[in-house]
This record gives structure tokens, C-alpha cells and sequence, in this order.
């Protein structure tokens, strides 16, 4: 009983596993593996179903929380200002209660992220409120937010420099992890109390030829102001107790503490020296973004100052000293003005920037050459951010900007999808790979501010396509089914009747030229070949898609309808001139010249014939022979005539068979029998060639007129002719040859 159990449990535990291994091989999957502390990318080119040289390309982003603790110190400024009525979700408040709501939400969110994830409250007036120590509690700290009352001037400097003893006590590690240190300053207001330098000679104007102070001057007034750059205070006194951002320090300068040029420049002017609040708190933010923690030299003590500002339109003429101060104390150079209403977004938004692990991001992705981007890529096509669309004056491609930012605690995963289509351009030279495949992208580049400022860059893994191919290839044969390679003539031929194949009419030489052609095509759907000839033309046409022949000069082909089995098309277009019998005439006799009464003058001509200058006579003609060579006894009744049937051969070639003791004198050849009387007479030397062979070409001509002259030849030492025989062979005519 106990094995059976034992049995069961094993099985339990199996299955389990087995459970999970499943559940985690359905995990979406990226080209890129996770790196801790870094953003993942990904680009992905998906076919469009349906469509053959389309595809989705999807840049993904995801900004993962950080794993790691973070530190916020809150500085927050409860100065009787804070009492302004405001409007909060359409109800009348003050300004106290609606920070009071948005540290509130801030504090459970953050603290709810990460385990170690601590905050920190300082507040301040004209002097410091009570602390609430850095705590893990949400409890804890909302239990404070709400015990927190409005009193006194604006000391931004005083919360800031407590805010740096708290991080300064910190530990620099908790659980093994670093942690990251972060201050977030809230006011509504211009700072008119600020700590006493601790150099006296900061309050000095010129001080042993060094300017110490800066100036703003008239021809009637010089006022001097402490500087942004004091590098010490003194923490335990206080300059001014509220009121204006600036405090006057003396009118009364001794003349050794005024430079002798600012004294000349200015002869008639007043001099006096002022205590500047917005300065000092500057000069306090300076001070803890340029120092370490005293644990870790190499770690600065603070990673991030945010700064807010509340209702800065509240503030009429000195709203530009609010814009001073909180820029100049925040790490990023700029700050948040934002109304009441609007504070709570704000803080969500930096929650994300402390939590996620970039702040910011800019994605350039330029479309590589042999693509078209398909319509208007904009906002709408990415889940967050914004999207802009250039040209590039090199390649003249489009090039796409994605901008990450204004992102919520809540965003962290990002998208973009848009569509391609491989073009013409794709086959130049290097684009597709010996695999057969092309890049889809230029360098796509992913520059993002980190949650501790720093700017990084990481580059996507751009996705390879295959395109597919259909290559067009024109042939022409003669009659005989060999090849005409170098054809001038043009054929026409077209592909497809729809809204991608309107462009697809060519005009193709049998020159082993091959066209070649890319562009988007519907999947599983017949798409036609048609070639058109011209009027009067007529070939036998077959067209072979992929070694599959069809007779006709229409045909059709088809991709298959998935991805993965669409092929190239390799179409060939071939046109074989036509078969034509042609009838001809052929008129032919033979002379005989100067006749030797002891040598027997023959009464018939042998003729062999052959084809296209083919080696071996083909046929042997029987013809007439006479003694007539006088012009006007010439009639077409001494030729003996011949009707030829002719396909593919156009050139014949004629010659005598010369009997023994007879020698060829010559020919004669005309086209037209209405010269016979004229011109068919061995006297008429322009026109009779001594040749063996008689060339008729038909290609342009259907009949021939010829006339063989041949007379007795013996040789030298032969008085009289020896005994001879003829013996020719002939054949019958009048069949097609």
C-alpha cells in the first residue's frame, strides 16, 4: 500500500514537471537573451499570410523592472504657500492635500515593486520638519504623509542637505545589490532662505584679483550676487527668514573688494552685495551630485535629482526663479512644472524611471535598400511613443525614428509593426546572401538613458528574408528547332492581371537575356503568362513555368499558399518559326558548243542537285540538250521544267554532270523568261560564269531560268576520242524535298 503511494506521488511530481515545461516552451521567444540590468530587444520579420515578398517586421522592447533596491528621499516643502486652493479631480482643495494624495499613491506603488525598495520623507519650510527615516513600510510612511502640516518660509536648501546625510548613512548594498540612490524634490515656490557660505570671501565681490561674486550692472547700480559654484556652507546659519529670493548683504564695499576695471567701467554706480537663495540651493545640488559615498569612492552618492514644481503660474513675475532653481538642482538640467492636478502623473512617471531600466529611449531604424515600406508608418503603429518617418539623401530609403518617453510605472513592454515588400532593387549586387536571403534593416540602433543617466546604445539583430524570384527568359528557334541566340527581334510578354503585375509587361530579345523580377504577389492565387505577337507573325509557342511545358501562348502559375514552400519561377517563353512549304520553279537546259562530228552529241543533260550546300547531291536531274545559241531562236520549250516543293530549304545548288570529252564552258542564270531571247547565248560574256556550281536562293525568288554550256575537250596527244560510256542515275521529281 505505502509503494502504491509512493507510486502516485512520483507520477504527481512528473506530470507537474512536464506541466511547466510545456507552459514554458509557449513563451514568446526573442533574438536576443536577456543581459540583467539591460533592456531586451528583438526584431522579428514575419511573412504576411497570404502574400509572397511581404512581411511584418516587429521591434520589441521590454524595460523590465530593475532587480534591485532603491532608495527615494522625498524632499518636500510644507511652507505655508502649500495652504493655495487648488482643484483636484474637479474638487476644491489646497495644494497640500493634493501632494499629500500624490506622495500617498507614489509611496504604496513603489514600495510594492520591489521588496527592498525604501522611501525616505524630508520636509521643510523655513526649516526642517520632522523626518521619517528611510522605511520598507507602507503603512509607516502614508501614517506620516498624513500627520504632515503647512508652516514658514521656502529653505529648499536645508531639506536638500538633510536629504544628503540620509544617503550618506545608507548602506551601499542590500542582499548582494547595489542600491540605487535617489532624491525627489516637491515645492511650489522660490527659495528665500539659504544657508551662510562658509568661506566668508564668497560674499566678497574681488577678493586678491579673483572675481568671487556675479554681476549684474547699470551705469547707476552694480549688485553682486553669491555664486552657483560655493563648494562649502554653513550648516548652522541661516541667511534671511523668508521673502524675496535674494537678501542684501552690504551697500557699503570697501574699494579693495571691487575690481579697479568694474570700478572704471562704472564710475557713477552704487555697489552693493546680496545673499542669492537660488544660487546656494544650485551650489547645495552640485555639492551631492559631486559626491561619492563615503563607503564607496567609486559610487557617486546620488544617481537621480528630480525636482517638481507646483502651480508655477501661481508665482506671476517670479515663476521664472522657480524654472531656475528646479532646473538647476535636478540631475537631467530640466524639471517637471506641473499643475496639482497633474502631480500624480508625474510621480508615476518617475516611479517607472526609478524602477524600469531606462528612463528615455530613441530607436533609429533605417529600411534597408531592395524594400519598400508599405504606407505611412505613424503613432499608430507603435504601442507607445512617437514615430517619425525621413529619407535618407544617400540611399534615398526611409529611415524610422521611434521615440520612447513620457513612458508610466506601468509600461514595460513596448512595440512597433510595420510592413515591407521586397522590390526590384533587392537583386543588386551583395544584397541577397549565398543562402539566398536579405537583410531587412540598415544598423538598427536602440539608444536609451539608463535609470542612472547614463546614455547606452545596443543595436537590434536585424531579421533576413528570403526573396522570392521570378525570372523571364525569351528563346527562339528556326524551323529546325535550333536556337537563334542572337535575335534582334523583340517579343512581348506579360504576368498577371491584378494590382501587382501592372508594371509586369516586357520586352524580351532571344539573347539569353534573363529578366528577372521581384515585387509583392498574392499566394495560391493563378497568375497569367501571356505573350502578344504581332500581326502577321505566327510561331509555335510554349511556355515552360518551372520544367512544367504548356503549348500556347497563354499560361499560368501559381505560389503555393504558405511561406515555407513558395519557390522561384523560372519562366521560358519559346517561339519556333513555323514549318512552310514553298513551290518553286526550276527551268534548266544545256548547249551544247562547237560540236566534234567524232564525238556523239548528247541528246539529254544530267544535272545533280542538292540542298543548303549540303557535301552530298541530294537528286539528279534529267534535262534537254540541243545545239540552239542563237538569241532568237531561244523559246522555253528547249528547258526541260521542274515543280519544287520546299520547306526549310531555300538554297539549292545546280550543277552539269559533263560527259566524257566534254568540258563545262559556263552558265547562265535569270529569273525572268522574257530574257531568253536576249540573253540566254553563250556570247554574252557579262553574264555567263565558268563555275561548277549554279547557287539559286529561294529565300526571295520562285523560279530560275538556267542554261549549261559545255563543248568536246580532248586532250592534247588524243587526235580522236577512245571508246566511252555514260551511265547517270535520276530520279523522279515533283515530291516535297
Amino acid at each position: 500500500m505505502k509503494k502504491s503511494k509512493q507510486t502516485n506521488v512520483l507520477m504527481v511530481i512528473i506530470m507537474q514537471v512536464i506541466m511547466i515545461l510545456g507552459f514554458m516552451s509557449q513563451l514568446p521567444q526573442t533574438n536576443e537573451a536577456a543581459v540583467e540590468n539591460e533592456p531586451i530587444i528583438s526584431k522579428t520579420a514575419k511573412p504576411v499570410e497570404g502574400m509572397v515578398n511581404q512581411w511584418d517586421v516587429t521591434l520589441k522592447v521590454e524595460n523590465l523592472p530593475v532587480e534591485r533596491p532603491v532608495d527615494v528621499v522625498l524632499v518636500v516643502d510644507i511652507s505655508s504657500s502649500m495652504k493655495s486652493a487648488v482643484l483636484l479631480n474637479g474638487k476644491l482643495t489646497t495644494r497640500m492635500e493634493a501632494m499629500r494624495a500624490g506622495i500617498t499613491t507614489f509611496t504604496k506603488s513603489f514600495l510594492a515593486r520591489h521588496p527592498d525598495n525604501r522611501i525616505a520623507i524630508v520636509p521643510f519650510s523655513d526649516r526642517l520638519g520632522t523626518i521619517q527615516s528611510f522605511s520598507h513600510s507602507q503603512t509607516e510612511v502614508v501614517n506620516y504623509i498624513n500627520k504632515l502640516q503647512v508652516f514658514g518660509a521656502t529653505h529648499i536648501q536645508t531639506g536638500l542637505n538633510k536629504a544628503k546625510e540620509l544617503l550618506k548613512a545608507q548602506p551601499i548594498e542590500v542582499n548582494g545589490k547595489k542600491v540605487s540612490r535617489n532624491i525627489i524634490l516637491v515645492s511650489d515656490g522660490v527659495p528665500n532662505i539659504s544657508f551662510l557660505p562658509k568661506d566668508k570671501n564668497d560674499m566678497l565681490p574681488y577678493v586678491n584679483g579673483i572675481d568671487r561674486m556675479d554681476m549684474e550692472a547699470s551705469d547707476s547700480e552694480v549688485k553682486y550676487y553669491t555664486k552657483k559654484t560655493i563648494g562649502e556652507f554653513d550648516y548652522a546659519n541661516n541667511a534671511g527668514i523668508g521673502g524675496d529670493p535674494t537678501l542684501l548683504i552690504s551697500n557699503n564695499i570697501p574699494d579693495i573688494n571691487i575690481n579697479p576695471a568694474i570700478k572704471q567701467q562704472y564710475p557713477n554706480a552704487t555697489f552693493s552685495t546680496y545673499y542669492s537663495h537660488i544660487n546656494s540651493t544650485i551650489a547645495e545640488a552640485s555639492i551631492i551630485k559631486n559626491s561619492t559615498h563615503p563607503l564607496d569612492s567609486s559610487s557617486s552618492l546620488v544617481d537621480n535629482i528630480f525636482s517638481i514644481g507646483l502651480d508655477k503660474a501661481s508665482l506671476g513675475a517670479h515663476a521664472p526663479y522657480m524654472e531656475e532653481t528646479l532646473s538647476g538642482v535636478s540631475t537631467s538640467g530640466d524639471y517637471f512644472s506641473v499643475t496639482s492636478q497633474e502631480f500624480a502623473s508625474i510621480l508615476d512617471k518617475i516611479e517607472r524611471n526609478l524602477n524600469g531600466l531606462f528612463k528615455e529611449a530613441v530607436i533609429h531604424d533605417p529600411i534597408a535598400t531592395g524594400f519598400t515600406l508599405e504606407g505611412e508608418v505613424s503613432n499608430q503603429n507603435a504601442s507607445h511613443g512617437t514615430v517619425t518617418t525621413t529619407v535618407n539623401n544617400n540611399t534615398k530609403q526611409p529611415e524610422l525614428t521611434w521615440k520612447l518617453d513620457n513612458l508610466k510605472s506601468t509600461d514595460y513592454q513596448f512595440s512597433l509593426t510595420y510592413r515591407l515588400s521586397a522590390n526590384q532593387a533587392v537583386l543588386g549586387e551583395g544584397i541577397i546572401d549565398s543562402d539566398g536571403l536579405a537583410e531587412t534593416n540598415g544598423i538598427t540602433t536602440f539608444t536609451y538613458v539608463n535609470s542612472v543617466n547614463e546614455q547606452k546604445e545596443k543595436q537590434f539583430i536585424v531579421p533576413k528574408v528570403r526573396p522570392i524570384i521570378v525570372s523571364l527568359e525569351k528563346e527562339l528557334l528556326n524551323e529546325t528547332g535550333k536556337k537563334i541566340p542572337d535575335s534582334t527581334k523583340e517579343f512581348n510578354v506579360k504576368l498577371g492581371e491584378d494590382e501587382f503585375t501592372t508594371k509586369d509587361n516586357y520586352q524580351l530579345l532571344a539573347n539569353n537575356q534573363v529578366v528577372r523580377i521581384v515585387h509583392p504577389w498574392k499566394a495560391n492565387v493563378n497568375y497569367s503568362v501571356t505573350e502578344t505577337l504581332q500581326a502577321g507573325e505566327e510561331y509555335e509557342t510554349t511556355i515552360k513555368v518551372n520544367n512544367q511545358t504548356t503549348s500556347g501562348l497563354v499560361t499560368k502559375f501559381k505560389f503555393a499558399s504558405t511561406e515555407p514552400n513558395y519557390t522561384h519561377q523560372h519562366i521560358i517563353v519559346t517561339n519556333q518559326q513555323i514549318l512552310r512549304v514553298k513551290q518553286v520553279k526550276l527551268n534548266v537546259r544545256q548547249v551544247v558548243l562547237n560540236p566534234n562530228e567524232d564525238l556523239v552529241i548528247p541528246t539529254s543533260g544530267y544535272m545533280q542537285l542538292a540542298f543548303d550546300q549540303q557535301q552530298e547531291p541530294s537528286y539528279f536531274l534529267l534535262t534537254g540538250s540541243t545545239l540552239v545559241n542563237e538569241a532568237n531562236n531561244i523559246t522555253q520549250e528547249l528547258f526541260t521544267h521542274q515543280q519544287l516543293s520546299l520547306k526549310n530549304n531555300k538554297i539549292l545548288e545546280l550543277s552539269d554532270i559533263v560527259p566524257e570529252y566534254y568540258d563545262l564552258y559556263g552558265y547562265l542564270v535569270t529569273s525572268e523568261d522574257g530574257k531568253l531571247i536576249t540573253e540566254h547565248v553563250s556570247d554574252n560574256p557579262t553574264l555567263v560564269k565558268n563555275k561548277p556550281q549554279v547557287i539559286l536562293d529561294y529565300s526571295e525568288k520562285t523560279e530560275y531560268w538556267i542554261t549549261f554550256f559545255i563543248e568536246p575537250k580532248l586532250s592534247p596527244n588524243e587526235k580522236y576520242p577512245r571508246p566511252y560510256s555514260w551511265d547517270y542515275r535520276v530520279n523522279k521529281f515533283n515530291s516535297v524535298m
